[in-house]
């Protein structure tokens, strides 16, 4: 890795990125069940997005920022998709779960009907 030289500088929001990915990935991990889940991706995003700006300003000019910062945006890069896809997947698990059990109690429901209007018609 090449040494910081004195015309070179940092990415811009290169540490914001890498914490933003990390503190995404901590949320999704720890407190899903908190918010987390919902904060987690909408943190995942946001270091996406300022992750792709900066990578671009990184090849426009290579020379002009330091690989230590281009590290640490690709880094935070990485764990932003993780915890998105994480976040994705933990929704889509939500949903299901939900779903099943709304399709559990109209079911119920229906039963309960069928059969209590099934022994009203044969007591008349």
């Amino acid at each position: 890795m090449k040494k910081k030289t004195l015309n070179q500088q940092d990415l811009p929001n290169s540490s914001i990125i890498f914490s933003l990915g990390i503190v995404s990935l901590l949320l999704m991990s720890f407190f899903v069940c908190l918010g987390g889940g919902l904060l987690g991706p909408i943190l995942a995003v946001i270091a996406l997005i300022m992750a792709n700006k900066a990578t671009k300003f990184y090849k426009q000019d290579k020379d002009i920022y330091t690989e230590s910062s281009f590290t640490l945006i690709k880094i935070g890069k990485i764990t932003a998709i993780v915890s998105l896809v994480w976040g994705v997947i933990n929704i889509m698990m939500a949903l299901a779960w939900f779903g099943f059990w709304i399709l559990y109690m109209i079911f119920s429901f229906l039963i309960f009907f069928f059969s209590f209007f099934l022994q009203m018609i044969m007591f008349l």
